[in-house]
This record gives structure tokens, sequence and C-alpha cells, in this order.
């Protein structure tokens, strides 16, 4: 039986689906998913309960679906570390929760007075092209993983568009490529990089 305090996460239902996982040495793809909708309802929970996305500089509706994609990533990476008995999924699913949220509402804030900075004429080094990783060279680099998925080429198509023409090119990008291919393709096209172990941070 879950507790008053978190209902609607159903602890040792979700420990022993990992046992599980973990005991078929971890390939299996829908018990997989079905622990990563546990730990969607547990983010999305978090968020909503510490509001963090009105924390952020730049207040957008997606602002909540940006963190809680970011968060998700880091809880998939961890499902292997799972030790029954150890600590309870709940409590390590919500630190990383927190810590997530932290560290990229810190991440967004330095942005943010590096941009006030640039608008008011001083000198920005983050915003220097010459400095900032080559993102075209990164795109290139996305085109010959996905050389043969048409879709995910045209996906990347995309991403240059906005790189061009959005002066807020990376806030929501989620949510913009899912209203333009759907959220299924979306999801479909990050997961891809995820199995070919790119590490884009969109």
């Amino acid at each position: 039986m879950t507790s008053k305090a978190n209902y609607y996460f159903d602890n040792p239902a979700v420990e022993a689906l990992l046992v599980r996982y973990i005991d078929g040495a971890c390939t299996d793809i829908k018990l997989r998913d079905e622990i990563m909708g546990h730990a969607a309802t547990l983010i999305k929970a978090v968020i909503r309960k510490h509001d963090y996305g009105r924390l952020l500089q730049y207040k957008h509706r997606t602002n909540d679906d940006d963190l809680a994609a970011v968060a998700w990533n880091r809880i998939e990476k961890t499902l292997y570390k799972f030790e029954s008995g150890r600590a309870k999924v709940f409590s390590m699913w919500t630190q990383i929760v927190v810590l997530v949220c932290l560290a990229h509402v810190k991440k967004e804030t330095r942005d943010a007075v590096a941009v006030r900075k640039w608008r008011d004429g001083h000198p920005a080094p983050l915003f220097d092209k010459a400095k900032k990783p080559d993102f075209y060279g990164i795109m290139d680099q996305l085109r010959a993983v996905c050389a043969h998925q048409t879709l995910y080429l045209e996906m990347i198509d995309y991403l240059v568009e906005l790189y061009r023409t959005d002066d807020q090119a990376h806030f929501g990008i989620v949510k913009k490529l899912s209203a333009k291919f759907t959220r299924e393709k979306a999801q479909a096209f990050l997961l891809y990089l995820r199995l070919r172990r790119v590490d884009v941070d969109l």
C-alpha cells in the first residue's frame, strides 16, 4: 500500500519491476517503458510541487516539460544501478529530480545574466561563436548517425532552421519538435540518439 504522502507512486511495485528488469540484464524494453512511466508520474509531481518551472529566467509554458525531459533522461540512465534494500526508489528518484531541476535553473540563470550583459554592450564569451560548440558540426555528426532515417534527417534540418530563425531556439525544443512532427516521433528520435550514445543536450 502506498502512503498518503506519495499516493501517486507505488514504491514496492516499482522496485519489484526494477528487480525484474535488472535480473533480465536490462534488456526488456517493454518493462523499461513501464518503469519509466512510473518515473514520469513522479517527475511531474515533484516539479509541480516545487514549481521549478517558475524559477527559470525565461518564463515559457514548456518549462515544466523541458525540466521533466532532462530529469527523465537522468533517471533512465540510473535504472541499472538499483540495489534492492539499499534505498527507496521514491527517495532516490525524487532527489535526482530536485538536483536536476536546481542545476538547470542555475544554468538558465547564468545564461540569462550573460544575455543581459550582451544586450547592454558588455563582452559575453558565452555567445562568442569562436568559443561556442560547433553547432553545424554537431548537426553534421547527427546526420551521419541518422543517414538512413529520412524522418530524422528532416528533424535535424528543422533544428538547423530553428537555430537560424528563432532567437530562443533552445527553449521548449522538445515541445517544438513534437508540434512539428508529433510527440511520438519526437520521442522516438531522441530515443534513437540515446541508444546510439549520442549526447545531445536538447
